[in-house]
């Protein structure tokens, strides 16, 4: 039974949170679910990811190639996705330590591009805040992230790289 994590950050110092929506094992679809809902809520700070997931995994007994891990990509233009089915960090100290925890770099995972600035301080680019129209084209990549996690779950992360790699928005798909 795969489980997704959503693994974000606005600074250093916001927790990972899994909740609202998890996998119907008999259905193997996604529902929406209430925080008493919640078998699993993950909160830790981003920098150690590893933690929650390393515990989760293990207790419910899932195989890395399972956990589908969800997160931000500065390296990545806003609005492009990648998914991959491992690989290094890349610099994510939140993925570097799912890495050192998981004790492996395979396990499945979901790349949301929020910036190609490279001039910017990493620092002030993290604790800063996205323009307006970088908001409207993350709204419409979180809208496609339900689609790519459904897939995930019924068809796993091979399909899911094949029909969803060349996924970007941009500007003039919000106006």
């Amino acid at each position: 039974v795969p489980i997704v994590i959503l693994e974000t950050h606005v600074g250093e110092m916001d927790p990972i949170e899994m909740k609202e929506t998890v996998m119907d094992p008999a259905s193997r679809t996604l529902k929406r679910i209430t925080m008493e809902d919640a078998t699993a809520v993950a909160q830790t700070f981003m920098n150690l990811s590893g933690d929650s997931i390393m515990e989760i995994a293990r207790y419910y007994g899932i195989s890395n190639e399972d956990v589908f891990v969800i997160y931000d990509d500065i390296s990545l233009k806003t609005g492009k996705i990648r998914i991959r089915q491992k690989g290094s960090a890349g610099g994510h100290n939140g993925i570097k330590d799912i890495i050192l925890k998981l004790s492996s770099d395979v396990f499945p995972r979901l790349k949301i591009g929020v910036s190609d600035n490279k001039d910017k301080d990493l620092i002030d680019y993290v604790l800063g805040n996205f323009s307006k129209t970088d908001l409207k084209i993350l709204n419409l990549v979180a809208k496609k992230t339900v689609n790519i996690i459904d897939d995930f779950v019924k068809h796993g992360v091979q399909y899911c790289m094949n029909k969803y790699n060349s996924f970007c928005v941009t500007e003039e798909d919000i106006n």
